[in-house]
């Protein structure tokens, strides 16, 4: 689907159930830290705040919170991680993020403003150039 296809992107939503204000980052944030809990070996040593941060900031939000938006017909989601262990979140967990405020913090503290920033935009750019090639 072209990226900038507004029109193909509210259709491919629709389609699929999903609420036209609810953020697929928040669903992706919750099923990074989910996944992170099981302590997969070939994450040992990463920040596992600033993976979730950039999960949850590649659209631009999350600058300390998402946008809160609530499923209004929540459904459990199974997602298959980078180590091809599957995770299961519900969608009902979307609202509110109230760890979002003190981890944007802690990782602003430890990247500075313009390093997080710097990490976020190259994160955005990468899911932009991955969306452009359809992959």
């Amino acid at each position: 689907m072209d990226a900038a296809d507004r029109a193909g992107r509210r259709r491919a939503a629709r389609l699929a159930n999903w609420p036209a204000e609810l953020r697929h980052e928040a669903l992706s944030a919750l099923a990074v830290a989910a996944w992170l809990t099981t302590s997969p070996p070939h994450t040992d040593g990463q920040d596992e705040e600033l993976l979730v941060h950039l999960v949850a900031s590649h659209h631009g939000h999350a600058r300390p919170l998402l946008p809160p938006v609530p499923d209004p017909d929540p459904v459990e989601v199974t997602c298959t991680m980078p180590d091809q262990q599957q995770v299961t979140i519900s969608s009902a967990s979307t609202g509110v993020d109230w760890n979002g405020p003190d981890r944007f913090a802690a990782v602003n503290r430890r990247y500075g403003p313009w390093g997080l920033a710097l990490l976020e935009a190259t994160v955005r750019l990468a899911d932009m150039a991955c969306s452009e090639e359809g992959t």
